[in-house]
């Protein structure tokens, strides 16, 4: 029904497709097609592989039945995820390379280690007198006649077959010296004191020549006011105490009447200031201040302060020039033992200087040599 010119007219061709609308249907039912298509392949987007490694139970990641976010899958979309989801999970579960350094830092070659000087000889490298005498040592030392020991080992020092266990000797002969010096045993030069009426330790250690802390020690005094007469101690009688030290060597030898007591290892200050010569202990000093010439005075204690613990001067005896302020003092540094040192004079181990001071009484002599 169409409006005319003179009202509602009938049109002859209304509901009758034209050929030209038909074909244009049949053009658009393809094209609607192919959207549609393109619409549900593209529609959603894949997850990753990465997203997929991270997911043991395929499943979750793609959802039940080849699914994701709910959403439906092509089969041909759906195998193309489960390659993808495949290889992820087989490059997770594959051990990794490990991260090789282009320039891996050197390596450390174990340093060789020089043998010690307290290194036991080889038993083949000693005769076979001088490994009798050894055995037999050990034997006296076994039922403990230290003296019949001592006395064996100071024959051998003096050999000259012995020259290349000297070392070893000498170790063995220290620590039975000391063994008999610092206890109540009878060594030769020690002598038995019975405490009378009037005695007190400084009388005692300036009758017999030897320091008041040594007498203390050696017969456990704790009060030096505090004898009891008719207590029994043990002296030694005007010991002869002698120090030598020798620059080359970086070492010290201390003898007892003649004998050797004990070796240590020293450090020597410059040359000019430990002259060679003779002399004696004058001055001993416990804590020493450092006097450094052309400066302040160093308490003990102070960094800077190199004297250790103790400090014994020294003054020049027969023809040996005077040198300010020559000493045997401790370190708080061992490490410059055995070398020459740019500062100081004579030193060693605190403890050792220590020792010296219990040992070497107001003019015992020392010798500086090459």
């Amino acid at each position: 029904m169409l409006r005319g010119n003179y009202g509602i007219e009938y049109d002859p061709e209304q509901g009758v497709f034209s050929f030209r609308k038909i074909a244009l249907l049949l053009l658009l039912i393809p094209l609607a097609l192919v959207v549609v298509l393109i619409y549900r392949g593209c529609g959603t987007e894949e997850p990753s592989p990465a997203e997929i490694a991270g997911t043991d139970n395929l499943e979750s990641a793609y959802g039940t039945s080849g699914e994701t976010g709910g959403k439906d899958r092509t089969p041909f979309l759906k195998g193309i995820s489960k390659d993808l989801a495949d290889a992820a999970t087989a490059t997770r579960k594959a051990p990794q390379p490990r991260e090789i350094a282009l320039n891996p830092p050197p390596r450390t070659e174990p340093v060789p280690v020089e043998p010690s000087a307290t290194t036991d000889p080889q038993t083949d490298s000693i005769p076979a007198a001088l490994q009798k005498q050894l055995k037999l040592a050990e034997q006296n030392v076994t039922k403990d006649d230290l003296l019949g020991a001592r006395a064996i080992l100071l024959a051998m020092r003096k050999d000259s077959e012995a020259a290349n266990i000297r070392e070893f000797i000498e170790r063995k002969l220290e620590k039975i010296n000391q063994t008999l010096l610092f206890s109540d045993r009878p060594m030769p030069g020690k002598t038995v004191h019975k405490v009378m009426a009037g005695d007190l330790v400084g009388k005692l250690a300036r009758s017999y020549n030897v320091t008041e802390e040594f007498l203390m020690k050696v017969n456990s005094i704790e009060n030096a006011s505090g004898l009891r007469i008719g207590k029994e101690l043990w002296v030694l009688n005007k010991p002869n105490f002698c120090l030598t030290v020798f620059r080359k060597s970086y070492s010290a030898v201390l003898t007892l009447n003649g004998e050797f007591f004990r070796r240590y290892t020293v450090g020597i200050g410059p040359l000019q200031d430990v002259p060679i010569g003779t002399y004696a202990v004058s001055t001993r000093i416990k804590k020493p201040p450092y006097r450094f010439p052309g400066k302040k005075t160093i308490p003990y204690g102070t960094p800077g302060n190199i004297l250790g613990t103790v400090c014994l001067m020294l003054s020049p005896t027969r023809d040996t020039p005077v040198v300010q302020g020559l000493s045997l003092h401790g370190t708080w540094v061992n490490a410059s033992l055995g070398r020459a040192c740019t500062d100081g004079r004579i030193r060693f181990n605190n403890k050792d200087i220590e020792q010296l001071a219990l040992l070497l009484p107001m003019g015992a002599r020392v010798n500086i040599m090459d």
